[in-house]
């Protein structure tokens, strides 16, 4: 708290004035005030209350005279957003005004900007080939629907492909759900050249992130308000008034399927589908947000020093393909600054839920309540106190 004092001494009142203009902090307040209690934001703890805002261009606030504060650098910095440079504000403000970024980890402006764009590029292409391949896997259609068609821009599953749970069937598509995680993170022309041990802890985090992250996008597109949609087309009800996909199986009964994933469930939709409902999320906005949550999550691991700079460069990138995104929609610089702030506050609710994620599956296989796929168990960090009772430690 006194280095949190100490840092607001050192902030002119304009700054947190114009902060409140851009919408960075609620109305009917002194904006002094309000990030006088923010709370300290490391890593994966806090949230901060999402602040609805239109995907589409809209005017600028006034901005003081005398006054320059780039928005979008704070909203970088409040989302714990790692950059190499650690001037966030010095690498975003340039961007979130002319369309072109400076002072970049490697090169100069035109370099990172080509680099960005080479990112960018990489990951729609993945995405596509992705996207394909789960047409094949999960979708039932005539065999003329699953190849021939080149259209796999965005979401290759539409509602006539979804079908009720089934926790069998689930547990089945676990290795193929592991390996698009996989195929994605290879893409990465760092990878190859890791230790066996980084590429492990990285694997672990893209799996847990991804396989959070995808669902409550697709449920955003197909199935809100009323059902949770899963990666291999598998829906369960949101509703009170319907039962489906929480039925009694062979292998698990319906009080158990409740006990063990309803309240992630429900979290998840709270927390995470309703925000990209508000926001109206973008397939673009989705693959750029995919990335930067894996990579985020990796950098909060024991990774070596040299992957962690790697990491962070690439956060960098990814960071300044969302503005040129923006700038190519012709978003005013507020706007830009406001829906990239609402965009990375996602990332701690999918920490968060994730985590929550882990203990549950600990909890699982630690009382033998539901027999997990052997793959999985190996993906489960190694917790060093008892999965129930004791401090929570911190997971590789």
């Amino acid at each position: 708290m006194l280095r949190v004092q100490r840092a607001l001494q050192r902030l002119p009142l304009q700054r947190a004035e114009l902060l409140g203009l851009c919408g960075l902090l609620p109305p009917h307040r002194h904006p002094q005030q309000e990030l006088s209690v923010q709370p300290r934001r490391d890593g994966n703890v806090g949230r901060r209350k999402l602040t609805p805002v239109s995907p589409y261009p809209q005017c600028s606030p006034p901005t003081p005279k005398g006054v320059v504060v780039d928005p979008l650098a704070y909203a970088v910095e409040s989302s714990g957003i790692d950059c190499v440079s650690n001037r966030a504000e010095s690498f975003c403000s340039n961007a979130s005004t002319t369309g072109s970024v400076i002072d970049p980890p490697l090169g100069g402006p035109q370099s990172i900007t080509i680099k960005a764009h080479e990112v960018f590029q990489a990951l729609l292409e993945e995405e596509r080939l992705l996207n394909e391949r789960k047409r094949i896997m999960y979708c039932e259609r005539d065999l003329d629907e699953l190849v021939g068609t080149d259209d796999c821009d965005d979401i290759t599953v539409t509602k006539e492909d979804l079908r009720p749970l089934k926790f069998a069937v689930v547990r089945r598509d676990i290795r193929p759900m592991i390996l698009v995680a996989f195929e994605w993170l290879r893409i990465w022309p760092h990878y190859k050249n890791l230790s066996s041990h980084d590429k492990k802890v990285i694997l672990r985090r893209c799996v847990l992130y991804q396989a959070l992250l995808e669902p409550t996008y697709l449920t955003y597109r197909l199935g809100y308000p009323k059902k949770f949609v899963m990666p291999n087309c598998m829906t369960v009800s949101i509703t009170d008034d319907s039962n489906e996909g929480w039925e009694d199986e062979d292998e698990i009964s319906a009080e158990m399927k409740r006990m063990l994933y309803h309240s992630l469930m429900t979290r998840a939709v709270h927390e995470i589908v309703e925000p990209m409902n508000v926001l109206k999320i973008t397939h673009i906005e989705y693959i750029l947000l995919k990335a930067i949550i894996s990579w985020k999550g990796a950098l909060s691991t024991s990774v070596s020093a040299e992957t962690k700079d790697l990491i962070k460069a690439e956060i960098d990138y990814l960071l300044a393909a969302l503005n040129i995104h923006y700038h190519s929609l012709n978003y005013a610089p507020d706007t830009i600054a406001e829906r990239t702030g609402n965009l990375l506050l996602l990332i701690s609710s999918i920490f968060m839920i994730g985590m929550e994620c882990i203990e549950s599956h600990q909890k699982i296989h630690f009382f033998d309540l539901w027999q997990l796929d052997s793959l999985i168990l190996k993906l489960l960090p190694v917790r060093r106190t008892s999965p129930i009772v004791g401090p929570s430690r911190p997971v590789q």
